[in-house]
């Protein structure tokens, strides 16, 4: 208990009243190392002793509450591996989604789940570099660059595709003589990304027809989760890139604005709208921006 008040209540604001459920013989060595003089108590009646029992029984709650959470992800895992066969238990999942919204500004991205929860720390975001039109190529670079780099491998990897993707996965790890990974491809039914209620194919490298799950399976709602996270981080990042590649060809349009006084701009303003609601105090604040240079923005402004 007293490593626990000494760590906790040096990184947390001191209270006027610290309530334990027991006596401690050091208290005042506790309050001297804290540099406090709040009150710590160890009541053994009244409404203090019940609130001691409520944070007792929401501690309980709690534990039940993750232990439970923890053996449902384990049961989904188990079931995944069972259902398709795989080499590997799948503790740690990559899955990769690809954005390319009107054939600009393709990207793509890559979430970690490890034991069936996402890590959020893992989560990669690509600019694609590629020439080629289209998500299979995308897709094929995307994982090239990842694993032709000295990452841990995964146990299983995800594609967001039909066989398309899922054949350009195989042909990358064909490159790179990568045998020990199980993949799959999750195809979205009519595009769309519903957890749980959709009925989607599970596409495997061993096997020619897709398996088709319950749209109740909680398997399906665990593939359906990761591709999902996936599908997020890969739209938010398209919009962002499409949003400044905006940005950027207004700003072109103003004379006497180049690369150095864009970048600039975007950093002061982030948006063409901030830089519209922008003062000539604001704009005489930004030191490489001469006279002419605000002149020819304030006209842009009211075009």
């Amino acid at each position: 208990m007293e490593s626990f008040l000494l760590q906790h209540y040096q990184i947390h604001t001191l209270p006027q009243e610290i309530i334990i459920p027991l006596k401690l013989t050091n208290i005042k060595n506790i309050q001297n190392i804290l540099s406090t003089h709040a009150k710590i108590t160890y009541p053994s009646k009244g409404k203090k002793k019940k609130l001691i029992k409520l944070a007792n029984d929401n501690a309980k709650n709690l534990f039940s509450q993750e232990t439970d959470l923890k053996t449902v992800k384990e049961k989904q895992l188990i079931d995944l591996y069972q259902a398709f066969n795989l080499t590997n238990f799948p503790s740690h999942i990559i899955c990769f989604d690809v954005s390319n919204i009107s054939q600009t500004n393709p990207v793509a991205a890559m979430v970690t789940f490890t034991n069936g929860q996402k890590d959020k720390s893992k989560t990669k975001l690509f600019k694609i570099k590629t020439s080629q039109m289209g998500d299979v190529p995308a897709m094929k670079e995307v994982i090239y660059r990842h694993f032709s780099r000295a990452h841990p491998l995964p146990d299983l990897l995800i594609v967001d595709g039909a066989k398309a993707q899922l054949n350009a996965a195989i042909e990358v790890f064909n490159t790179l003589k990568i045998a020990s990974v199980d993949i799959i491809a999750v195809t979205k039914e009519s595009a769309k990304h519903t957890k749980g209620l959709t009925q989607e194919k599970i596409l495997t490298a061993d096997q020619k027809e897709p398996y088709i799950l319950d749209i109740k399976s909680p398997i399906l709602f665990l593939l359906q989760n990761i591709r999902d996270e996936a599908h997020r981080a890969a739209i938010s990042f398209h919009k962002k890139r499409r949003s400044k590649s905006t940005i950027t060809t207004k700003l072109i349009k103003i004379p006497g604005i180049g690369p150095k006084k864009m970048i600039l701009l975007l950093q002061e303003f982030k948006s063409i709208q901030n830089l519209k609601n922008a003062s000539l105090e604001d704009l005489k604040k930004i030191k490489t921006l001469n006279s002419k240079d605000i002149d020819a923005i304030l006209i842009f402004l009211k075009i």
